[in-house]
């Protein structure tokens, strides 16, 4: 007896479409997602900044950091990399000894916030050029960790900028975030005080101290895009805090490029402004996660509104009112000029500085409040 059979089993056909599905998933293109044109830079100017020198990265296993060691690294840098995370050291070592394997390379666990520790490292590896990207970046866990976000934030970069003056090293570059202006976080109160004593040093050092401040970057550690993409993975709902809130994005590779950029052009006591393009509304962006992954939002996979972290806004600037934007050479990157800071309010931050310990946690918020001003604590 002859027997109809399928040409397909349902059960293969399911499990087919669920590795295309997970495929589309972990191929979502983030670039895409900004609906804009990637930023171009100067390639030469860049590569002569770069070429020959000693660069050192703190958390150069960080997803801005390890990006900046791979451009860098192909531009002929010495890097010298510091990060306190041995797997994300490991990780990008191996990466770049691979691609390429001419560079010289160091990386050291080591912690910024040991003044002996990152002193005898500049003092015997003498870096020329320094990206300090290292810092508690999690807006909710520093709410939560107020005195870690100051011991990390502001005393390492305090820390890495003194070794950086005493060694006499030519660049100094902090990576700071738009969450730094009118902060109404800790992680951006923090943020905004290594602005302070950054600009401050560049008044009294022969090294050129400068910020680059960008908003978020879609993709890197803990983002709210890769948050999105697992929660697709797993049918859903996609968590939105709010659907009015809105962030300036950019990739990985456009961050860390442009901040090698502008601290090419750097001559000390500015803060670079990275043109982001228009801030994009959370919602949309959930929404066209979903449909990259070639599905249907609110049908298929549902987002669900859950309410503001302590901390968040609903919207950021990447300068406040009482910075001045200028235009440099390049379209993409504008600089702030700063007024010189006040040295009674300077003289007040390094006291904290010096005194502050575990047992004020519960005090540091309204410490920050009386130390800056624009602080907001939500």
């Amino acid at each position: 007896m002859n027997r109809s059979i399928s040409s397909e089993d349902p059960a293969k056909r399911t499990s087919q479409n669920d590795v295309s599905l997970n495929q589309r998933i972990q191929e979502i293109d983030f670039e895409k997602l900004l609906n804009r044109e990637p930023n171009k830079l100067d390639h030469e100017l860049i590569k002569n900044f770069i070429q020959g020198k000693k660069v050192c990265i703190s958390g150069g296993g960080g997803s801005i950091g390890s990006e900046l060691v791979r451009q860098i690294a192909s531009m002929g840098g010495e890097l010298l990399l510091i990060e306190r995370n041995e797997n994300g050291l490991v990780a990008i070592e191996n990466e770049i000894l691979n691609d390429y394997p001419n560079t010289s390379l160091l990386g050291l666990v080591a912690d910024i916030t040991n003044k002996q520790e990152v002193g005898s490292i500049f003092s015997s590896y003498k870096p020329e050029i320094v990206f300090h990207a290292a810092a508690h970046k999690h807006v909710n866990l520093m709410e939560r960790s107020p005195w870690q976000a100051v011991y990390n934030n502001v005393v390492g970069t305090q820390i890495f900028a003194d070794a950086s003056h005493e060694i006499g090293v030519n660049n100094f570059i902090l990576i700071s975030t738009d969450k730094a202006v009118n902060p109404s976080s800790v992680m951006g109160a923090t943020k905004r005080l290594a602005e302070i004593l950054v600009l401050n040093m560049n008044e009294v050092s022969t090294t050129n101290f400068d910020i680059v401040r960008f908003g978020n970057v879609i993709g890197s550690n803990g983002s709210v895009a890769l948050i999105f993409q697992k929660q697709i993975g797993k049918g859903g709902p996609l968590t939105l805090t709010d659907p009015k809130m809105e962030r300036y994005f950019m990739t990985i590779s456009e961050a860390a490029g442009l901040t090698v950029q502008a601290s090419s052009i750097g001559n000390g006591g500015a803060i670079f402004v990275l043109d982001m393009g228009e801030p994009i509304l959370i919602k949309t962006l959930a929404e066209n996660m979903i449909k990259q992954c070639l599905l249907e939002p609110y049908k298929d996979i549902d987002i669900t509104i859950v309410g503001a972290k302590p901390g968040e806004k609903l919207s950021e600037t990447l300068n406040g009112s009482n910075e001045i934007l200028e235009k440099t050479g390049y379209d993409k990157i504008q600089r702030i000029v700063t007024k010189k800071i006040h040295g009674t309010n300077l003289n007040k931050l390094r006291r904290f500085l010096d005194d502050v310990s575990y047992e004020d946690n519960e005090n540091i918020k309204s410490i920050l409040g009386d130390l800056l001003p624009q602080y907001k604590n939500s």
